[in-house]
């Protein structure tokens, strides 16, 4: 399964590198199952590790988001929880399986570690991060986007990071 799910991360985001590097890379992550309503990781807690979703469905939720709904629903395959690492911060958000899960946990220091080595498997790993990363700014972008209206993207942006613009 691990195999699979390497393969198919990589293809989500147009990585076209060997997964095998990438089932290397994962090979000392525990391999753990969450059943439907478990909670994979509680808003504010103490970020000590990440996950690679292999089957199944998350549910994301965040307080003082407005609506009953969640946040989103990630679906697998999917890496979670690497921004708090990546950051040194708490959790951002609530996870819990909809339905059954099927999952990796890789502790802090194997996820460091992999970002230190120069081994081809580290590489692999620190290019789905890279990649992914991006692609969840550009989400956040659109969305930006959408609640600015009329604003000026690089405006809207500039003025949340507490940037001034030159001019």
């Amino acid at each position: 399964m691990i195999d699979t799910a390497a393969r198919l991360l990589l293809d989500r985001h147009g990585i076209g590198m060997n997964p095998r590097m990438l089932t290397l890379a994962l090979d000392d992550c525990e391999a753990f199952v969450l059943e439907d309503g478990e909670h994979l990781c509680a808003e504010g807690g103490i970020a000590q590790e990440m996950w690679v979703l292999l089957e199944g469905l998350i549910e994301v939720r965040k307080r003082g988001i407005p609506g009953d709904g969640p946040l989103a629903i990630v679906r697998a395959p999917a890496l979670l929880g690497h921004m708090g690492l990546v950051n040194g911060t708490q959790r951002s958000a609530s996870c819990q399986a909809k339905g059954r899960c099927e999952l990796l946990r890789m502790p802090a220091t194997r996820f460091y570690a992999l970002l230190a080595e120069q081994t081809g498997e580290a590489h692999v790993f620190r290019r789905l991060l890279i990649v992914g990363m991006n692609r969840q700014l550009e989400l956040g972008n659109q969305k930006l986007q959408q609640v600015t209206g009329d604003m000026d993207l690089l405006e809207a942006t500039v003025s949340l990071d507490g940037w001034t613009p030159e001019g």
